[in-house]
C-alpha cells in the first residue's frame, strides 16, 4: 500500500491524499495512524490558512476523530444504513458533507 501526498489547491501546505493498493491488503493500524497523521497536519494547515484560530473556531479535526471512536466504542456503526440518523449528527456537527459518507458506504466498503 501507497500513501501518495500530492499538492493541493487550498493553500501552499494543502495535501491531496490518496492511496494505491495491489489489490486487498490488510489495512493496519501503524498504517491508520500514519494516515491520521497525514490528513490531520494537512487538515492544520487549512485551519491556518483559513485563520480559523484568528475567528476564535476550534480544530475540528481531532474533535471529529474523537468522537466517531466514541461512537464506534458505543456501537454505532457508519457503514450501518440503521445509523444513518447518528451519522448525520456527526456531520453536522463537525461541518463534514454526509453524501461524503453515504457515498464512501455505497461505493467503498465491501464486505469479503
Amino acid at each position: 500500500m501507497k500513501i501518495i501526498l500530492k499538492q493541493g489547491r487550498i493553500c501552499n501546505g494543502d495535501k491531496i491524499i490518496t492511496i494505491e493498493t495491489k489489490g486487498a491488503e490488510a489495512f493496519s493500524h501503524s498504517k491508520l495512524m500514519t494516515l491520521i497523521n497525514q490528513l490531520s497536519k494537512n487538515e492544520y494547515l487549512v485551519y491556518k490558512d483559513g485563520k480559523w484560530d484568528e475567528k476564535g473556531k476550534e480544530f475540528l479535526f481531532p474533535l471529529a476523530v474523537n468522537e466517531a471512536i466514541e461512537l464506534g466504542k458505543k456501537g454505532i456503526d457508519f457503514l450501518d444504513e440503521n445509523h444513518e440518523r447518528e451519522l448525520k449528527m456527526f456531520c453536522k456537527k463537525h461541518y463534514l458533507k454526509f453524501e461524503d459518507f453515504r457515498q464512501s458506504r455505497l461505493d467503498t466498503f465491501f464486505k469479503a
